[in-house]
């Protein structure tokens, strides 16, 4: 197995916290719990530094800033604090918007109802530019969705941004994008990959199915086949405690899998697992390993998609899922970071 990478980044994090022992499966090692300091929410990642590795992007709403913990290349991990945004960063995403070969950061600040375009000049070093009078986006996504080679930052919440190569972002919209009333649920994220292995970008959402006496999840499909409309399926279904979902090549094959939390949250019988479950072929999956996860005090609040995040943070070629939780304990609503890695045989 490579070193964990990632949990060289406890001497940044940790501030009164536990590092609990790992728990290994054939396929899966619980990396541990961070306890972090107040206010910090990891909502995302990119290779801010420019040395291949995958950094966490952390939004802190209460000092309008983002922090940026730098994966520990030789051993020497590093901090990038206190970048300002706008008022009240809610959500973050990452990706190469001018087309220089450096990964840029945007937020989206509920406080100024803007976003901020944090454009890389220089490895961990931005220029800011504000988008001003921006409708609400509680998480967005930044993807090629139209394969014109530029990024476009899309919200579950319909409101589209198509991106030019410049770094300038075109207000549109999910109808513009092809989207009938069929258009993903407001309240869910979206995810943006290519699920039916044809290199088109497709929208992936999971959903609540709520009818008759049984309330149920389900994880529905929005396939782009070059036509003016998606083409609608659904994948697959779950129980209710299905709570979040992340895509992700946790097995390295080349094709995107499923991370999904099930949380059990009834009095006296809590428990929260991650289960992958792996694509066998293009919209088909199957239930792969299963970790449980830990925590030092009482309890956990409610997972969401938002507190999930993919990459591969110990270099080994499998994608790995980071989890950010809050838990209910001696301090209220205390947050924390778990990583779950990908396959280790």
């Amino acid at each position: 197995m490579v070193a964990p990478k990632l949990l060289n980044w406890v001497g940044v994090l940790l501030l009164g916290g536990t590092i609990l022992v790992a728990q290994a499966t054939p396929t899966l090692v619980h990396g541990g719990c961070v306890i972090l300091t107040s206010g910090m929410a990891p909502k995302g990642v990119a290779d801010v530094d420019g040395d291949g590795d995958q950094d966490l992007l952390f939004i802190n709403s209460a000092t309008a800033t983002v922090t940026i913990l730098l994966s520990d290349v030789g051993g020497n991990p590093g901090i990038i604090a206190n970048i300002p945004v706008g008022a009240l960063p809610v959500a973050i995403g990452a990706g190469d918007l001018d087309g220089d070969g450096d990964d840029d950061l945007v937020t989206y600040n509920s406080g100024s109802s803007s976003l901020s375009v944090l454009i890389s000049t220089a490895p961990g070093q931005f220029t800011r530019t504000d988008v001003l009078s921006v409708p609400a986006m509680p998480d967005f996504v930044i993807k090629d969705f139209e394969g014109d080679g530029d990024l476009d930052f899309i919200s579950r919440t319909g409101h589209v941004y198509l991106g030019n190569g410049t770094g300038a972002l075109i207000a549109s919209s999910f109808m513009a994008l092809g989207f009938s009333s069929s258009a993903p649920q407001g309240s869910w994220p979206v995810h943006i990959f290519d699920i039916d292995g044809d290199s088109d970008m497709d929208f992936v959402q999971l959903q609540s199915i709520v009818g008759g006496s049984i309330s149920s999840k389900r994880i529905r499909a929005w396939i782009n086949t070059g036509a003016s409309l998606p083409v609608v399926q659904d994948v697959m279904e779950g129980p209710w405690e299905w709570r979040a979902l992340c895509p992700g090549d946790f097995d390295a094959d080349g094709d995107m899998d499923l991370a999904i939390v099930d949380q059990f949250l009834s009095p006296g019988a809590q428990r929260t697992s991650l289960v992958v479950w792996r694509q066998d072929s293009p919209l088909a999956y199957s239930q792969g390993y299963k970790v449980s996860l830990q925590y030092p005090t009482v309890s956990l609040v409610q997972i969401n998609d938002a507190d999930l995040t993919a990459a591969d943070f110990n270099g080994d070629g499998f994608d790995d899922v980071c989890l950010f939780a809050r838990a209910e304990g001696v301090t209220p609503n205390t947050p924390a970071l778990q990583v779950c890695f990908g396959n280790v045989e």
